[in-house]
């Protein structure tokens, strides 16, 4: 991915640290719901050792994933510093004939929009790695507590998560159709701004400009655009169940074919619940890093 190789090559001390700092809080997150498996299952042998442990697995997890953002939060800003001044250096380097060619719209927008989008990039990928690292720690945990069930689930996870990518993927490609439509139609606001003298004078022409190609290209970006959201709008939706789905075949239907404990079934449910929100993040984040990542292509 070009956004981790451009943390790498700025400091992968940081970037490091920061996964290191993602991982602690993977692990101890798995901890503090094994913790709180065992309290439900022995509410009465409560502990100091458990006190304690919950209590120190609490703050690791906020300092783990305090951490994390931090570090990966200070990388990003540094990348952003960087190439400001480095940029800015280039343009003052820049002969004036090709700054003009250029264009003062086109390098502002390389000063701003562009850096944001680093910016936005990095701060996705500080949220994916923590959601990642939280997952992991769920899944060792849950296949600690039961290899098979755990084998059964994690089928019916990555099942769920590919026809989910599949649905968005979908819902990507109309977004890209509708933003290739919209270039097209700010062409024509464009005619319209530079050419409004000679539309005025020619009311033919400025009757066909505006049926046949403006009102058509609004048109079309409205439906495409349209589609894009509701293919999308259904992903969403379907993510918001995806992650119940593993959890009711266990309740309803492994309980009915196979011996399941208790502790496995409690530990299995508070996991899952726990899961649903990093999990949901890794599917949005990475989506939402695969069109920075287009975008800094183009």
């Amino acid at each position: 991915m070009k956004i981790i190789r451009l943390l790498l090559k700025n400091s992968w001390q940081i970037f490091l640290l920061g996964a290191i700092a993602s991982i602690i809080t993977g692990a101890s997150s798995a901890g503090l719901i094994a913790v709180i498996n065992y309290i439900l299952q022995n509410l009465e042998q409560t502990t100091a050792g458990i006190v304690g442990s919950f209590i120190g697995l609490c703050l690791l997890l906020m300092v783990s994933s305090a951490s994390s953002w931090i570090l990966l939060s200070r990388l990003s800003q540094d990348i952003i510093y960087d190439l400001r001044l480095e940029i800015t250096q280039n343009i003052f380097a820049c002969p004036l004939r090709q700054l003009e060619i250029i264009g003062a719209p086109k390098l502002l927008a390389t000063l701003t929009a562009d850096i944001n989008t680093i910016a936005n990039s990095s701060a996705a990928i500080s949220a994916l790695g923590v959601s990642i690292a939280l997952v992991l720690g769920c899944l060792v945990y849950l296949c600690w507590l039961s290899l098979p069930v755990f084998l059964i689930f994690l089928f019916f996870i990555i099942l769920g998560i590919l026809s989910y990518q599949f649905l968005a993927s979908k819902g990507l490609k109309w977004f890209k159709i509708a933003r290739e439509t919209q270039d097209d139609l700010f062409q024509h606001f464009q005619t319209v701004t530079q050419g409004t003298k000679e539309l005025k004078l020619h009311r033919q022409r400025r009757q066909t400009f505006f049926q046949e190609d403006l009102k058509v290209t609004a048109s079309a970006l409205r439906f495409r655009w349209m589609k894009a959201m509701t293919i999308y709008a259904i992903a969403n939706g379907y993510g918001l169940v995806l992650f119940f789905i593993p959890l009711g075949l266990m309740l309803l239907f492994l309980t009915k074919i196979m011996t399941i404990s208790t502790a496995v079934l409690s530990g299995y449910t508070v996991t899952l619940l726990y899961m649903i929100t990093p999990l949901r993040g890794i599917l949005n984040q990475g989506n939402r890093i695969k069109r920075i990542e287009k975008k800094m292509g183009q």
